[in-house]
C-alpha cells in the first residue's frame, strides 16, 4: 500500500491554505503572520489550523500583556487580553472553508511527478490519499487531475471520526474476526518491517467499534483519526495487505506526519520510486 498526502505532495495546497487562513481571522478581528499559519499547517486540518494559530496568538498576547503590566505600571485590569470566544473560532473557520471551496472550483496546482509515479505504482498496489483538505476539495482535484481512477480510497480531514469498518465486511469476515478476538477492549498488535530502515514496528490492530473506542477517536487529530481508519480498513479486508511483510509506503509533507505513519507501521521515505512498491 502506498499512502500519498494530498496537501503539501499531489498537489500545492498549503499557500493558499494558509492565506485562507490568515483572511478569515483577520475579518474577525485576529491579525497573525501568513508564514507562522504555514508553519503550523501540514498535516492540519483547516479547523485545527485556525485553531492553533488562535492559541498561538492568545499565549503571545498574554505574554505581551505581562510585559506591560510590569514595564509600564498598567494595571492587569486596563491591560487585559480579550478571549477569543468559540463562536469567533467557528465564524473564523467557516470564513477560511467557504474561501477554499471557491479557490477549490479554479484548480491547483498538480505535483506532476508524483502523479504520474502514482499512475505507475496504482498497477502494483493500493493507492491511499490522505487529506487535511475536505472531501469535496479533493474529490474535486482528484477528478481534475484524471487520477481518481487509480485510488482505492481516500480518507479526508471532515470524514466522521469513527467508522466502524467491521460493519461493511462479509460475514466471513466477521466470523473470523469474532472468532480471534478475546475481549471488546482489547488491541492487539503485529509486528511489521519498515521497507526503508529493516526494523521492525508494532501496526496496531483493529478494535471493536465501542462507545469507548469512538470517544477516545473523537480526542485525535484529524491526521491521526485518518492513519486509524486507513489500518482498521486494511485489516477489514486482508486483500488490502496482500500478504505483504509490512504494510507500505506513506509520503507525508512534514516530520509530525511522518512520525505518524511510522507509528501505525509505514515506511516513511521523503520520495519514492516505484521500483521500491514491488512485493508491497
Amino acid at each position: 500500500m502506498l499512502v500519498i498526502a494530498f496537501d503539501g505532495i499531489l498537489f500545492d495546497t498549503l499557500e493558499f491554505r494558509a492565506t485562507a487562513v490568515v483572511n478569515a481571522l483577520a475579518a474577525e478581528g485576529i491579525e497573525t503572520q501568513k508564514q507562522f499559519v504555514l508553519s503550523i499547517l501540514p498535516s492540519r486540518s483547516l479547523a485545527e489550523a485556525v485553531r492553533a494559530t488562535v492559541q498561538a496568538h492568545t499565549v503571545q498576547a498574554r505574554a505581551l500583556q505581562a510585559h506591560t503590566v510590569q514595564t509600564n505600571s498598567v494595571s492587569a485590569q486596563a491591560a487585559q487580553t480579550q478571549i477569543v470566544d468559540e463562536t469567533t473560532i467557528d465564524l473564523a473557520i467557516l470564513r477560511a472553508e467557504h474561501a477554499i471551496r471557491e479557490w477549490g472550483s479554479r484548480g491547483a496546482t498538480l505535483n506532476v511527478s508524483v502523479r504520474d509515479r502514482l499512475r505507475r505504482a496504482a498497477a502494483l498496489t493500493r493507492i491511499v490519499i490522505r487529506a487535511d483538505s475536505a472531501r469535496h476539495t479533493v474529490e474535486q482535484m482528484l477528478a481534475l487531475a484524471d487520477i481518481d481512477g487509480a485510488v482505492a480510497f481516500s480518507r479526508c480531514s471532515d470524514d466522521v471520526a469513527s467508522a466502524n469498518i467491521a460493519r461493511n465486511t462479509n460475514s466471513a469476515s466477521k466470523t473470523n474476526s469474532a472468532s480471534n478476538t478475546n475481549s471488546a477492549s482489547s488491541t492487539h498488535t503485529q509486528t511489521n518491517t519498515h521497507p526503508h530502515t529493516g526494523t521492525s514496528a508494532h501496526t496496531p490492530r483493529p478494535t471493536e467499534d465501542t462507545p469507548l473506542q469512538r470517544a477516545r477517536e473523537s480526542a485525535l487529530t484529524s491526521i491521526e483519526r485518518s492513519y486509524e481508519h486507513i489500518v482498521r480498513r486494511m485489516y477489514a479486508n486482508e486483500t488490502l495487505l496482500g500478504g505483504a511483510a509490512s504494510i507500505g509506503l506513506a509520503l507525508e509533507v512534514c516530520d509530525a506526519g511522518r512520525a505518524i505513519a511510522r507509528r501505525h507501521g509505514f515506511g516513511t521515505p521523503e520520495t519514492f520510486e516505484v521500483s521500491q512498491l514491488h512485493g508491497r
